[in-house]
């Protein structure tokens, strides 16, 4: 839904959207939390690209 509000519609600019998720959510929220912290941040960051690239992409159709 926020993906598709925010006019994320593609799977380049679904994936730089979930870049910006990424941040907010690793970021701000997710270094609240020791387990969050402790996992590795690039596996993670590649998460939020690849669902927002893939969520941007289905939006599309």
């Amino acid at each position: 839904v926020v993906l598709d509000r925010a006019g994320a519609r593609g799977t380049l600019r679904g994936a730089l959207a979930g870049l910006g998720i990424a941040a907010l959510d690793l970021g701000l929220v997710g270094r609240r939390f020791a387990r969050v912290r402790a996992l590795p941040l690039g596996p993670q960051v590649a998460d939020h690209v690849a669902f927002g690239a893939i969520a941007g992409r289905l939006l599309r159709r």
